[in-house]
């Protein structure tokens, strides 16, 4: 992964503030600028750091995961399930799960700024001067520039960001999707916390056999996303488990950990046509790009195919505005 700095100018900072009541502004799941390097040079997983000058000091706005290479336009607004993009020449979109929060106000601590370690395309060191004096030049930062991995680190740290970019995100306006994800939980008195936890994962990616038998149905990866960590992937029930004992194939889907938990809180559906519906109330979240996604594996055997009278009883439930 490289990582590389993006500048947004004080308009931009303005707009996303604007448009932050609405969500529109609340997340940074895309990124655009002008076709030439190092921004055309971005591929998958590389790392863009939001950043921009406020009073003389660097304010860290956030940061992207590139989810491939940069598209054109009208490539961006489908995968992205809007039109409401700011007019550029190519678009960095957002890797989902990673998708960050939009700071409007959020200042770089000044030992951070001065500290930073920038390169050009070419490899050479950046000058730094107004950096090191305090002092930070606009125009420092107009063209990307690339950062040491311990300046990425750094500006990782500032925003309270995991190393990986894996803790999801939400906007202002939506529901809080990390701590739906993440919800705080302790251990019984008593219990080992290291123990308590094991437990609830082993628990929560369902019954061995049954978890095991859907994997091999759908090929090891989440029907959604396509994620093929073993660890994530988890046996969700269409009918509830708690409504219904029910094993069979046609009963089960395989979703990686933070979907299957949207799926449980019917905010995350999958209809008869085997299409993705996702509700209304993460239409600004890293989870909108998969709305009306077609699910990518099905099980060999007809009979073992999702259950479509549960599934639509599923997006009966779906959460509305």
């Amino acid at each position: 992964m490289t990582a590389y700095t993006f500048f947004l100018n004080k308009d931009t900072f303005d707009e996303r503030r604007q448009f932050a009541s609405t969500g529109a502004g609340g997340v940074i799941d895309y990124l655009t600028g002008e076709d030439k390097r190092p921004l055309n040079a971005v591929v998958e997983g590389d790392e863009l750091c939001a950043v921009g000058i406020l009073n003389g000091q660097v304010r860290i706005a956030g940061r992207l995961i590139a989810d491939g290479r940069p598209v054109p336009r009208a490539q961006a607004e489908a995968r992205l399930g809007r039109a409401s993009l700011r007019d550029g020449e190519i678009y960095v979109l957002g890797k989902a799960g990673a998708i960050d929060k939009f700071r409007a106000n959020q200042t770089l601590d000044p030992q951070t700024s001065r500290g930073l370690e920038l390169f050009t395309s070419a490899g050479q060191p950046a000058n730094v001067t107004g950096l090191r004096a305090g002092n930070p030049d606009p125009n420092q930062f107009r063209v990307p520039l690339r950062l040491s991995d311990s300046s990425a680190a750094a500006l990782r740290s500032a925003l309270g960001l995991l190393p990986d970019g894996s803790s999801p995100r939400s906007s202002q306006d939506g529901p809080d999707v990390a701590a739906i994800l993440d919800p705080e939980a302790g251990p019984p008195t008593g219990q080992d916390d290291e123990e308590f936890r094991l437990q609830a994962i082993k628990t929560r990616r369902g019954q061995g056999k049954f978890r095991e038998r859907l994997m091999e149905a759908y090929g090891r990866q989440c029907v959604i996303t396509r994620c093929a960590v073993e660890g994530l992937l988890e046996a969700a029930h269409i009918t509830p488990h708690a409504e219904q004992t029910d094993y069979e194939l046609s009963n089960g889907l395989l979703l990686r950990s933070d979907i299957h938990t949207l799926f449980d809180l019917s905010l995350i559906a999958i209809d008869s046509r085997h299409r993705v519906r996702v509700s209304p109330k993460l239409r600004y979240s890293e989870y909108w790009i998969y709305n009306d996604k077609e699910l990518h594996r099905f099980p060999d055997r007809l009979a073992d195919s999702p259950n479509a009278v549960a599934l639509d009883r599923r997006v009966a439930s779906l959460q509305s505005e």
